[in-house]
């Protein structure tokens, strides 16, 4: 039984089953996310290796246009978080809805990218048309996703986040099965390669929303959290944006480096493209670990920072730290008996011969390592971030996250590819150093103590 509003489950605050139990809900949720995309990638691989490799710099892409308004919309969670911890749980559902009216608000806009984007970021592209017809589909529907990171925030700033779990796996489940029927046209359904990939992906969003609606106005919630309270709240509206924005456009600039990096990729070689779209589908797997573990550090720091237990968080970036760990070195077990299987799921028959180069396994067994140890750092740094984006400090956020991945990594990539033949192996070393700076320069800062002295709510 919870002593206290901000303590969101049996176990002591601060230890390692606490942020588990609190983040692995998330995870699965996350990896059922992943995984729409990644049903995408291995279905298509198997479809055509162009749908493959159209797939990921569409649905990059895509990504970091979504980034700015998705991270805005879920930035519920904190306000839900804070006003829970603070006993204040009236408040809850308003503050919610103020996210759900923002991704509403955003619907004409992502219609327009959709329409005017295609032509100005796939040019000279071989595979322009598969490119700009995935992505025009997917951004088409991109408000969906908002709404669905506004209801997640609702449900996981109570730690009510088994509700997350279920929601998106019944989603994943939807979107695989219309994968199988749309893209390759079973039963009674046309043949649309990735375009039935990306209207697969759509709809099973569409469902999450439904799925969701179903808690979010039970009786119980509508009483004892106002979730009917679908009031503008002009007040926490803006300070939804002024709260999310600033992360948001940290994010956005950091996925805008990775799809320039594939656009490098594209430019170097044949096989240098192929390798970093095999990779990053195998990171793409990996990340529901840590931004589960981030997610799950927002929902308890946020409560914690609404009760001014401010020790409290520290301890509990700790737990999170070691449980990233954990994972790395499950991860780093499980690569040294899966690989290179689990590479050869994205590719089909005909391009299997690849796996048959020697020095094509060794390549990206050194560059799967590289990768493995950037989830570590690049963990670490999350679950610090996630305190500070609890407390609200995203300016900070905003201002490291916008400059350094050009400064830092982008930059140096695009010296060393155009003057130095970089490949992806020597991109990735370099990935690594640029990560093991951002995750010093946010311990700096929350050592600092600053972030104890905003309020949100």
């Amino acid at each position: 039984m919870q002593k206290h509003p901000y303590q969101l489950t049996k176990y002591p605050i601060g230890s390692i089953r606490e942020i588990f139990t609190v983040s692995w809900p998330i995870m699965i949720s996350l990896l059922s996310g992943s995984m729409m995309l990644f049903a995408d990638r291995l279905m298509l691989g198997k479809f055509s290796i162009d749908a493959l490799n159209a797939s990921a710099i569409g649905g990059s892409a895509f990504w970091t246009v979504l980034v700015c308004p998705f991270f805005i919309a879920g930035i519920s969670e904190v306000f839900v978080g804070q006003f829970h911890g603070k006993n204040e749980f009236e408040k809850i559902g308003n503050a919610a809805w103020q996210s759900i009216w923002f991704s509403i608000f955003v619907f004409p806009v992502f219609i327009l990218l959709a329409l005017i984007l295609p032509e100005f970021i796939f040019v000279n592209s071989e595979i322009k048309q598969q490119q700009s017809l995935f992505f025009s589909i997917l951004i088409s529907s991109a408000s969906f996703f908002c709404i669905n990171a506004a209801l997640t925030g609702f449900f996981a700033g109570q730690g009510k986040v088994k509700t997350i779990a279920i929601a998106t796996i019944l989603a994943n489940i939807l979107n695989i099965l219309f994968d199988v029927l749309l893209i390759f046209g079973v039963w009674h359904f046309p043949k649309m390669g990735i375009k039935g990939a990306a209207l697969g992906t759509a709809l099973a969003q569409v469902f999450q929303i439904g799925f969701f609606s179903l808690f979010f106005f039970n009786k119980k919630n509508i009483k004892e959290y106002g979730t009917l309270n679908f009031k503008f709240n002009k007040p926490i509206f803006l300070k939804t944006i002024f709260i999310g924005a600033p992360a948001s456009f940290a994010h956005f600039s950091e996925a805008l480096s990775y799809f320039a990096f594939f656009s490098l990729m594209l430019k170097s070689s044949y096989e240098n493209l192929t390798i970093a779209v095999l990779i990053q589908s195998f990171f793409f797997v990996m990340l529901f670990l840590s931004d589960g573990l981030y997610k799950g550090v927002i929902a308890i720091s946020s409560n914690l920072i609404g009760a001014k237990k401010f020790d409290l968080v520290t301890t509990n970036i700790k737990a999170a730290m070691k449980l990233q760990f954990i994972f790395f070195l499950i991860l780093f077990v499980s690569f040294l008996f899966l690989s290179p299987g689990f590479f050869e799921l994205l590719i089909n028959k005909e391009d299997l011969s690849l796996f048959q180069e020697a020095h094509f396994l060794a390549y990206l067994k050194k560059i799967s390592f590289l990768v493995l140890l950037f989830f570590l750092t690049d963990g670490w740094m999350w679950a610090i971030m996630g305190s500070l984006t609890a407390a609200g400090d995203t300016k900070f956020i905003m201002k490291v996250g916008t400059i350094a991945p050009w400064l830092l990594n982008f930059i140096p990539i695009f010296i060393g590819v155009t003057f130095f033949n970089f490949d992806v192996l020597k991109s990735w070393i370099w990935i690594n150093i640029w990560s093991a700076v951002m995750l010093a320069i946010y311990l700096l800062r929350y050592k600092s103590g600053r972030w104890k002295k905003l309020h949100i709510t």
